[in-house]
């Protein structure tokens, strides 16, 4: 079973846990006070293109602070945050590198370029991988999450020198859960472009 922390509870943080969910996946979810009661109360739904999916609240964990995750170590980190909450959420993620465990990667799902250099200034560069995300998500309450429109599959990779390999499970259960996912030795270009697809977009 495939162990992961979603941190961020938004629209795409919530999207990637309900495919990761509807694979069995192992996931604890990182999100604000509002989404967590909400999880808490009536678990994790997923409606639009690629079909509905409910997960049940006790199939997964919820909380507001890391301090409050007993269950790691963690596979796979997947940091699902505004671009601008980056430098934050690395300085807050590397308080627990205990709690998430030396092996567990750092799976970027955000927007804009220079994410990971971030990262690296608190984990090892061989530790932090890239995704580039071209799926859109729509919250309509805050445990709910609406696939909107989906333009490609997502990609992830290295800026660095990680091992692409070791993504297999990850990519693998997000396929298994509804959102098409493969591995990429061009992350950088697919990051750019993605980059140019919004400046065009909004």
């Amino acid at each position: 079973m495939t162990d992961v922390l979603i941190y961020g509870g938004g629209a795409v943080g919530l999207g990637i846990a309900s495919c990761l969910l509807a694979s069995g996946a192992r996931v604890d979810i990182i999100a604000r006070e509002d989404t967590v009661t909400s999880l808490r109360a009536n678990g994790l739904l997923r409606t639009g293109l690629f079909g509905d999916f409910h997960a049940a609240a006790d199939t997964f964990e919820c909380h507001t602070s890391l301090d409050e995750c007993q269950t790691g170590p963690y596979d796979f980190v997947l940091v699902c945050t505004k671009s601008f909450d980056s430098a934050a959420a690395a300085a807050d993620l590397a308080t627990q590198r205990d709690a998430l465990g030396a092996e567990a990667k750092i799976v970027l799902l955000q927007n804009g370029w220079g994410n990971a250099e971030v990262f690296c200034g608190h984990f090892e560069p061989q530790r932090v991988y890239s995704g580039r995300v071209i799926t859109g998500f729509q919250r309509h309450r805050s445990h709910e999450v609406e696939i909107t429109v989906h333009a490609d599959a997502i990609h992830i990779g290295t800026l660095f020198s990680g091992d692409v390999a070791a993504l297999a499970p990850l990519c693998r259960a997000i396929e298994q859960g509804g959102i098409p996912c493969e591995r990429t030795d061009n992350v950088g270009k697919d990051l750019w472009a993605k980059m140019l697809y919004n400046c065009a977009l909004n």
